[in-house]
């Protein structure tokens, strides 16, 4: 919603990369700030309302729709690169900017705004699952392979527990075993990853 839009060579339309950010309610012209950010203009479109629409009543609306409609071919080829298949497709939409987005896009089948979608950050990291890694050297003197391996898996699956996974759903994905061979005494670098799914 930050991204600065520029008007180049009289015609062309400029959105992005840099943005203003966190400062949008201060530096966006609907807030009373001097940065035209694609938030203003989706104001002047009359798509949204947020601040002061009387602050960007005088952008040209040939340029505003030109805008408009850049910004949403370029969702819409964005969401076609990402495609595991042919055909239309949801596209669930969060965070701040989803706001800005219509409701009809080509190959979306169905926009989805969740509830409290605009302080969402990433779909990927509210579903991912919680994992835990231990990577260490262990002395096969003071104990046997199956004791260092049965110790580096509780040691993985103790910190996957203790950030919040399900005990439930816990397992090991990688197991990886080094022989040491310049230490004196006979020793092995044990690399152990668990995973779970967040607990409710």
């Amino acid at each position: 919603g930050g991204s600065l839009v520029r008007q180049m060579q009289g015609v062309e339309i400029s959105i992005g990369p840099d943005s203003v950010g966190h400062r949008l309610t201060s530096e966006a012209l609907i807030f009373g700030g001097d940065s035209t950010t694609l938030t203003d203009v989706m104001v002047a479109a009359g798509d949204l309302v947020l601040g002061d629409p009387v602050r960007v009543g005088k952008l040209d609306k040939k340029i505003v729709k030109q805008c408009k409609k850049y910004f949403h071919a370029q969702l819409e080829e964005g969401i076609d690169r990402v495609k595991l298949k042919p055909g239309d497709m949801s596209a669930i939409l969060v965070g701040g900017g989803s706001i800005l987005v219509s409701d009809k896009l080509k190959g979306v089948s169905e926009v989805i705004r969740p509830d409290y979608a605009s302080v969402a950050n990433a779909i990927g990291a509210a579903t991912a699952q919680v994992g835990g890694e231990v990577d260490r050297i262990f002395s096969l003197n003071s104990m046997d392979r199956s004791e260092v391996i049965s110790t580096a898996k509780q040691e993985a699956s103790d910190k996957v527990l203790a950030a919040g996974g399900n005990a439930d759903t816990l397992k090991i994905i990688e197991l990886e075993e080094t022989a040491i061979a310049y230490l004196s005494e006979n020793c092995v670098r044990m690399r152990v990853k668990a995973v779970g799914d967040l607990a409710a």
